[in-house]
């Protein structure tokens, strides 16, 4: 269960305790923040390592890309059932001391998706 996958190597057994998170009527907040930490975390570390090297940020030649499609679409899967809930994925993160690139990154995919600010109901 704690073989990596993906890109950015989230263990097997991540993608399950988050899948746990979610199966409740109303999925609490806290567990839901707390299953996303692994997905999370492992996207602000790739970010902030890439940031590093300013040349290669600005032409994003990097092995993944900042809007990491294995990220964003377990984001979209937990902000849609977070909704439902009255609760949302940037009220987690907000709580997470995350790289402004990350934050912009999730938060702005979110609006785009959503069409509108993942902190409004």
């Amino acid at each position: 269960m704690n073989r990596p996958v993906g890109l950015l190597g989230i263990p097997v057994g991540a993608y399950l305790d988050l899948s746990n998170s979610l199966d409740t009527e109303a999925p609490s907040e806290a567990g839901v923040g707390k299953a996303l930490i692994p997905f999370i975390t492992a996207y602000d570390s790739a970010i902030r390592q890439a940031a590093k090297n300013r040349h290669y940020w600005r032409v994003l030649n990097m092995p993944f890309h900042p809007c990491e499609p294995d990220i964003l679409a377990v984001l979209f899967l937990v902000e849609t059932r977070l909704r439902r809930a009255k609760s949302s994925v940037m009220g987690i993160a907000a709580q997470m001391p995350l790289f402004w690139a990350t934050r912009n990154i999730v938060e702005h995919a979110l609006t785009s998706r959503f069409k509108q600010r993942p902190s409004q109901q």
